[in-house]
């Protein structure tokens, strides 16, 4: 540490972005990123179902659109849009912990092994304190579905009747 600082002012807030916070924010790549429509409804339990966008920063060909469902456990109702941070993968088996408060909720991810895994801030409307007691979540690439969509065309293109090449003459018989 250097002498005359404290141990804030001695350390270089960005050297985990290689000193450049405008253009990197995750040299490592093992962040991902979800901007989410979020909705629960629970007394006792209920479901906890979510989805988004998902930019993955470590494979961006993994980013897609991500789906999450499960149960919830608490007394809380609210539907929200909001931004998380993942700090690994944000697909797979975990549980959340959400405290919704009159205009937006703050959540907490798990991995399944009970990790802190991310963070989240959502804005809209809802009330009350849940826990999603196991959650499940996987993605579809953006690059898998111009796939399926560019295969779906292609067949409906392949399955459309085609004129005859030879014009037809009526026959007077």
């Amino acid at each position: 540490m250097r002498k005359g600082y404290s141990v804030i002012e001695a350390l270089n807030w960005y050297a985990y972005v290689s000193n450049n916070p405008v253009v990197r924010i995750d040299p490592e790549g093992l962040d991902d990123i979800v901007i989410q429509i979020e909705g629960e409804a629970a007394l006792g339990l209920g479901p906890d179902v979510s989805g988004g966008l998902v930019f993955d920063t470590d494979n961006p060909e993994e980013s897609g659109i991500i789906g999450t469902v499960g149960a919830a456990l608490g007394a809380t109702a609210g539907i929200s849009v909001g931004v998380a941070l993942f700090f690994g993968e944000a697909e797979g088996t975990g549980f959340n912990l959400d405290l919704n408060a009159k205009f937006g909720s703050f959540s907490i991810y798990f991995d399944e092994k009970g990790d802190i895994n991310g963070i989240g801030v959502s804005i809209g409307v809802g009330l009350g304190v849940s826990r999603g007691v196991v959650t499940k979540s996987g993605t579809l690439p953006f690059i898998d579905l111009a796939d399926y969509v560019s295969g779906a065309v292609e067949k409906a293109v392949e399955s459309t009747p085609k004129p005859p090449l030879t014009p037809s003459i009526p026959s007077i018989f």
